[in-house]
C-alpha cells in the first residue's frame, strides 16, 4: 500500500510496527491517573493486565472494550476515523463493517499503520512544502512521541507546539512561555488527556524496546515483588497452621 502523504513510500515506510503495538498497549492503560503518579510496580502491573488479557483472550481480547466516543477494539478506533482510511486506502482493503474490523486485531492493526501515514499530513506546515516531513522522516528522535500525540489529540496541534516549542513541546505551559505574542498566540499546547498519554507511551516504549529502561525497572520492582511475595507466603503458611489447630482441636 503506498503512502498517501510522502511520495514515493509504501506505508510501512512511514511507521514501525513497534509504535503500532506501543499504541495499542497505551491504549488500553484502564488508570492514565494512577499510571502518571504511580510508581513502577502500579506501571508494571497494569502492562501485565493487558498482555495477559491478550494472550487468554486472543482474538477476542478488548472487542468489547468502547469508549463514549464508540471507539472500539485494541486501538481504540472511531467510526470517522475508519470511514476515512478506508476511502483513502482503497487498496488496503478495509472492510466496511467498522465493528468487525476495529475487534480484529489483524484488520485493526492495518488500519493503525495506515492512521500514521495518514498523520504525516499534520506536519506539513502552512508557507512550507515539507514541513518537519524532513526532519523525521528516518522515523527518529521525536517521531514516535510527536505521533503518539497526535494519536490521542490532533497532529496539527501535536505539530504545532512541537514546532514554537521545540524541545519542551511536551510542557503543558510551554506556550506561555514564548516571548514573541504573535507566536505565543499560534501555539496550542496539548489537551491534558494528551499530557497524560505522553508518559504511558514513554514507558511502555521504553520498557519494551530499552534494554537500560527495563534493566532500570528490574532493579527497582523485583526486590520490592520478592518482599510481597515473602510476606504472602509468611501469611499463607500462618493460615495453614492456624486451620491445622482448627481441625486437630
Amino acid at each position: 500500500v503506498r503512502s498517501n502523504r510522502i511520495t514515493g513510500k509504501h506505508v510501512l515506510e512511514t511507521t514501525t510496527m513497534r509504535h503500532a503495538i506501543v499504541l495499542s498497549l497505551t491504549e488500553q492503560v484502564y488508570n492514565p491517573e494512577l499510571f502518571t503518579t504511580g510508581d513502577d510496580i502500579d506501571r508494571l502491573e497494569m502492562l501485565n493486565r493487558i498482555l495477559v488479557l491478550y494472550a487468554i483472550n486472543r482474538e477476542e481480547a478488548f472487542r468489547f472494550v468502547m469508549s463514549n466516543m464508540d471507539a472500539r477494539g485494541g486501538w481504540q478506533v472511531i467510526p470517522s476515523s475508519w470511514e476515512t482510511l478506508r476511502t483513502s486506502y482503497p487498496s488496503a482493503q478495509l472492510p466496511e463493517d467498522f465493528v468487525y474490523g476495529s475487534t480484529n486485531h489483524t484488520v485493526a492493526l492495518k488500519a493503525a499503520i495506515l492512521h500514521t501515514d495518514d498523520q504525516w499530513w499534520g506536519l506539513k506546515r502552512k508557507g512550507c512544502k515539507t514541513g518537519h516531513i524532513a526532519e523525521f522522516s528516518d522515523l527518529s528522535g521525536d517521531w514516535g512521541p510527536l505521533f503518539a500525540a497526535g494519536y490521542n489529540g490532533s497532529m496539527a496541534r501535536a505539530d504545532s507546539v512541537y514546532h514554537a516549542c521545540g524541545a519542551n513541546w511536551r510542557d503543558g505551559d510551554c506556550c506561555k512561555q514564548i516571548e514573541n505574542p504573535l507566536k505565543r498566540l499560534a501555539c496550542h499546547p496539548l489537551r491534558k488527556e494528551t499530557l497524560m498519554y505522553m508518559p504511558k507511551y514513554d514507558w511502555i516504549d521504553g520498557l519494551l524496546f530499552s534494554e537500560e529502561q527495563r534493566l532500570r525497572v528490574e532493579s527497582l520492582v523485583w526486590p520490592q515483588l520478592y518482599e510481597q511475595a515473602l510476606t504472602y507466603e509468611t501469611a499463607r503458611a500462618q493460615r495453614t497452621i492456624e486451620e491445622a489447630l482448627v481441625t486437630t482441636q
